[in-house]
C-alpha cells in the first residue's frame, strides 16, 4: 500500500485510509489533506509522488499550483482591507479605480466583484495566456470594456478575471501588488507556505500539474455565449501551470502555490470567526459579511444554480452538495483542490493534489466550482423524494437507504451525444504479438469479439461478435466503436506491437471512439437514420466503451438515457424479430435496469407499452435470471414510488395515513415474491448454471435494497413491513460475495451486472474481512475491463468512512 505521512487523529484514521487507497489505485499521484477543528490540526497528511515516474515523493513541504482555490486567499485579502475601513463592499469600484467606471461600469460595486456579478467575467478583446502575464495590459483591457450583462443582476463565474479585478483594487487601495500583499499581510503573519505565483527559490519544491486524460468528455459551449467567451478566451492548457512564465506571473484567480496545510491555516481565519492561532485577523462583523447572500440564480458561466456570498460560495451548492447548510462557505480549483470553512463546527478542510480530475464532470474529486459542475441541486435520490440533502457525502438519506449518492442527470429534450475532440497520448508497453494479422482493423475486430465473448448479458449473446459482423460492415459508426473497444482490450492486454506506422492501441481506441460519435451525429440528422440497424448497437457499445474508460459512469448513463432509450422510443420500440435483435434487447434491458437502480431514475422498462412489446424480459430463454429480472425492475420502480408517495403526505399525518399502510403491504408482497423466486431457484440445485447464480445474487441484493428503504422512516408497525434481522443481513452479504466470486471465476457473465449486488453488500456490512473481499471483487471487475467498478469502490469507502464517523460521534 501507499505510504501516508503526517499526523492523523485516531478519530480520522479513515481519512488516511481513503487517501492511501486513492494513491495506491492511481486515482491520485500525490496529494495532501488538512483538517483543522477549533484551531487544532487533527489531520495533516500527505503521500504519493511529485512526478509521473514516481521517483520523487511528495514531501511535507511540497507545494502545488492550486488554480482557483487561490481565489479564497484573494477574497480574504479584500476582506482584510474592508476590516481596516479602507474598502466598503457597497461602494462603487470606480471610487478606488476611476478608469474602471467607463463603458457602463460606473455602478459596479465592490460586492459585485466579490460575488461574480460585475458583468466582466472574461475579456472582450482576444488575448493569449502570455497576455495574462502582462498584468498592466490585461487589466487595462478589463477597465475599458463594457459589462456583458447588467451588473448585480446575475452571477457569471469570473474564471480568470477575478484576480485581475480584485488585485487591481488591492493595489489601488493598499499601494501593494496582490503578490506582495498576500506575502506580507497574510502568508507571513500566519506562517503559511502560500504565495501568488512562485518565487524561483521554491521551484524545487513544486510538484508539476498532471493534466487529465482527455477521453471525449469535453464541454460543448454555445458560440458567443457568456460561458464560451469566459472560458475560451484565452484557452488555457493545464500544462501552462508548469511553465516559468506562469510561475513568475501574478494571476490572482489561478496561480497560487501552496499545499493543504497552508490553505487550511490561512482560511481558518474564516472558520474560527476571524482569528488565526489566537490572533485577530478579521472582526466578527466582517466575517458575517461573507454570508450575506448576493446571488443564488443560475450562473451564466457555470450553468448551475449557484449561491454566492461576499467572496465565497455558500451552501447549499451543487458543486459541494454533500456539505451541510448553515454557516459554511467554500471554494475549489480546477482539477480537484478545495477549501471548506464551516463556522458552525469551527472546522476547515483543505485538499490539494497534482493529478487533475478528468473533464468537467469528475464527480468524486474535482469538486471546485470550475471542475465539478452539476446542473441541479441535491443528489438524485433526495431530489426524487423532494427532501433536503443533509449530512456529509454521501448524504444521510442515501446512507440509510443504501443508495448510490449521485448528482442529478442533466435534463435534455433530444438525443444528445458528447463531442469528442482531442486525445492525450499515453504510453503503451507492448508485448510480443500473439498473432500476425493482415491489418490493424481486423486485429482490433478480433479483440472486440474476444472481449464480447467474456462480456455476456444473456444466454443468447455468446456469439455476438460474429453475429454483428454484417452490421459492422454496413454501418460506419458501428465499425468504429467496435474497433475502439477491440483496441482498448488489446491495450489492456499489451499484446499488439506498435511502431512508426502503427500507433499504440489506446490511441487507436480513443480515435475510433471519437470518429464513431462524429459519424453517429451525422447519421442521426440524415434520412437514413431510421433504416440503419447498426445505430442502436452503436449507442449501446459507445456506452460500454465509456464504462471501460470512465470511472464515474455518468457518460454511459447519459448515452443510455438520452441516446439509446430515446432512439428506441422514437422508433416505436418494435419487438425484436431476429436473433441479433433479441441479443440487443437482452443487453439493453440488463444495462438499463442497472442504470435505473444505481442512479435512482425512471426507466422505460417499467412502462406498460414496453413490457407488452418485450415479453418475456430480457431474453427469449426461460432462465431464472430472467424471472428475477422482472422483479428487479418492479422493485426499482416501487422504490421510487415509495418515497415519492411518502414525501407527498404531510409529515404530521403520515403515521395514520392509509397510504402508509398500503406501502407497507406492497413491500411485504414484494419480499414474499422474492422469497418464492428464491425457493424455486434453490429447487434446481445442484443443476444451477451461472445465470442461476446471477438470479440468486440478485435475490440477496434486492432483499437488502427493499428492506433498507423502510428504515428511513419511523412510521411503521415493525411486524407489517419487510425487514431483516442482523443474521439475515449477514447471510445476504456472505451469499452475494460467494455468488459473485463464482460468477467472475467461472462464467462469461458481464461484471457490470454484479455492481449493484456488490454495492448492496458493501453498504450492509461492518466486517473488515467482508469489506476486503468486496473490494477485491470490484477490482477484479476493473481488471476485466470495466474501470467503472472503481466508482463503487469510492462510494463504499465513503459510506464506510461516514459510518465510522457516526460511531465515533456516538
Amino acid at each position: 500500500m501507499a505510504t501516508i505521512h503526517g499526523i492523523c487523529s485516531p478519530k480520522f484514521q479513515r481519512v488516511r485510509s481513503i487517501l492511501e487507497s486513492y494513491i495506491e489505485s492511481g486515482e491520485e499521484l500525490g496529494a495532501s489533506i488538512t483538517i483543522n477543528i477549533d484551531d487544532k490540526v487533527v489531520v495533516d497528511i500527505w503521500g504519493g509522488h511529485k512526478d509521473e515516474e514516481r521517483k520523487e515523493p511528495w514531501e511535507e513541504d511540497t507545494i502545488v499550483n492550486v488554480f482557483s482555490s487561490t481565489k479564497t486567499v484573494i477574497s480574504l485579502a479584500v476582506l482584510i482591507l474592508v476590516d481596516r475601513g479602507m474598502i466598503d463592499v457597497h461602494e462603487r469600484v470606480s471610487k478606488y479605480w476611476p478608469e474602471f467606471g467607463q463603458n457602463g461600469k460606473g455602478d459596479v460595486l465592490v460586492r459585485h466583484l466579490l460575488s461574480y456579478a460585475s458583468g466582466v467575467s472574461g475579456w472582450e478583446e482576444a488575448l493569449t495566456v502570455e497576455d495574462l502575464y502582462d498584468l498592466e495590459k490585461s487589466t487595462a483591457m478589463l477597465a475599458r470594456q463594457a459589462p456583458w450583462w447588467t451588473p448585480g443582476t446575475a452571477s457569471g463565474y469570473h474564471a480568470l478575471t477575478y484576480g485581475h479585478l480584485l488585485g487591481e483594487l488591492v493595489r489601488r487601495v493598499s499601494g501593494k501588488s496582490l503578490r506582495e500583499f498576500v506575502a506580507t499581510e497574510i502568508s507571513g503573519p500566519s506562517d503559511a507556505d502560500f504565495q501568488i505565483g512562485a518565487s524561483e527559490d521554491t521551484w524545487d519544491r513544486i510538484t508539476p500539474i498532471v493534466p487529465p486524460d482527455n477521453t471525449g468528455i469535453m464541454p460543448d459551449f454555445e458560440a458567443g455565449s457568456v460561458q464560451a467567451r469566459t472560458l475560451l478566451n484565452p484557452p488555457v492548457d493545464p500544462n501552462c501551470a508548469n511553465s516559468e512564465g506562469w510561475r513568475n506571473a501574478e494571476i490572482g484567480a489561478a496561480n497560487g502555490h501552496g499545499n493543504s496545510r497552508s490553505l487550511a491555516r490561512i482560511l481558518s481565519a474564516v472558520s474560527l470567526g476571524g482569528t488565526i492561532a489566537g490572533k485577530r485577523v478579521l472582526k466578527e462583523e466582517t466575517v458575517k459579511l461573507i454570508f450575506e447572500e448576493q446571488q443564488s440564480g443560475n450562473d451564466l458561466v457555470l450553468k448551475i444554480p449557484f449561491k454566492v456570498g461576499i467572496g465565497f460560495g455558500l451552501t447549499p451548492c451543487v458543486a459541494l452538495d454533500w456539505l451541510p447548510e448553515g454557516n459554511v462557505c467554500f471554494w475549489g480549483g480546477w482539477g480537484g483542490s478545495f477549501v471548506v470553512m464551516d463556522l458552525d463546527r469551527r472546522m476547515t478542510i483543505s485538499y490539494t493534489m497534482n493529478k487533475m480530475g478528468s473533464g468537467l464532470m469528475n464527480p468524486k474529486r474535482a469538486i471546485g466550482p470550475l471542475d465539478n459542475r452539476k446542473t441541479l441541486t441535491r443528489c438524485q435520490s433526495c431530489a426524487k423524494r423532494r427532501i433536503k440533502c443533509q449530512g456529509d457525502f454521501p448524504c444521510e438519506y442515501c446512507v440509510r437507504t443504501n443508495k448510490t449518492c449521485l448528482p442529478q442527470a442533466v435534463p435534455v429534450n433530444k438525443v444528445k451525444f458528447v463531442r469528442c475532440t482531442s486525445f492525450q497520448p499515453s504510453s503503451q508497453v507492448a508485448g510480443p504479438p500473439t498473432h500476425v494479422t493482415p491489418g490493424p482493423d481486423l486485429t482490433y475486430l478480433n479483440y472486440f469479439d474476444f472481449f464480447m465473448q467474456r462480456c455476456q448479458f444473456t444466454k443468447t449473446s455468446n456469439n455476438l461478435g460474429s453475429d454483428l459482423l454484417p452490421l459492422v460492415q454496413a454501418c460506419a459508426p458501428l465499425r468504429e466503436v467496435t474497433i475502439a473497444i477491440g483496441a482498448l482490450e488489446a491495450s489492456r492486454r499489451a499484446t499488439v506491437n506498435v511502431g512508426r506506422d502503427r500507433p499504440p492501441p489506446r490511441i487507436v481506441a480513443f480515435g475510433s471512439y471519437g470518429r464513431s460519435i462524429q459519424m453517429l451525429q451525422v447519421l442521426l440528422q440524415s434520412s437514413d437514420a431510421s433504416r440503419c440497424e447498426g445505430m442502436l448497437w452503436c449507442t449501446l457499445l459507445l456506452g460500454l466503451f465509456e464504462l471501460m474508460t470512465q470511472v464515474s459512469g455518468d457518460p454511459w448513463a447519459n448515452h443510455m438515457l438520452y441516446g439509446t432509450s430515446r432512439i428506441l422510443q422514437a422508433s416505436g420500440m418494435r419487438k425484436p424479430s431476429d436473433r441479433l435483435g433479441e441479443q440487443f434487447f437482452g443487453a439493453f434491458n440488463w444495462l438499463e435496469a442497472n442504470r435505473a437502480i444505481l442512479y435512482g431514475q425512471d426507466t422505460i422498462l417499467s412502462r406498460g407499452e414496453w413490457q407488452n412489446r418485450h415479453e418475456p424480459l430480457p431474453s427469449p430463454l426461460n432462465s431464472r435470471a430472467d424471472a428475477m429480472f422482472e422483479i428487479f425492475v418492479e422493485i426499482s420502480s416501487f422504490s421510487k414510488r415509495f418515497f415519492d408517495q411518502i414525501e407527498c403526505i404531510p409529515e404530521q399525518v403520515r403515521t395514520c395515513h392509509p397510504r402508509i399502510y398500503s406501502l407497507a403491504q406492497e413491500g411485504r408482497i414484494y419480499q414474499q415474491r422474492l422469497q418464492q423466486s428464491h425457493n424455486q431457484i434453490l429447487a434446481l440445485e445442484p443443476r444451477l448454471d451461472s445465470h442461476g447464480n446471477l438470479a440468486l445474487t440478485l435475490y440477496h441484493a434486492l432483499d437488502l435494497f427493499l428492506c433498507m428503504n423502510y428504515t428511513f422512516y419511523a412510521l411503521w408497525d415493525e411486524d407489517g413491513i419487510p425487514r431483516l434481522s442482523a443474521d439475515n443481513i449477514e447471510d445476504h452479504v456472505s451469499a452475494i460475495i460467494s455468488h459473485v466470486r463464482e460468477i467472475l471465476d467461472h462464467s462469461n457473465i458481464s461484471g457490470l451486472l454484479l455492481l449493484f449486488p456488490l454495492r448492496m453488500a458493501g453498504a450492509n456490512t461492518v466486517e473488515p474481512s467482508q469489506k476486503d473481499q468486496i473490494l477485491r471483487l470490484l477490482r477484479k471487475i476493473s481488471e476485466k475491463g470495466f474501470v467503472v467498478s472503481n466508482r463503487i469502490v469510492v462510494d463504499l469507502e465513503e459510506v464506510w468512512a461516514y459510518k465510522d464517523l457516526l460511531r465515533v460521534d456516538t
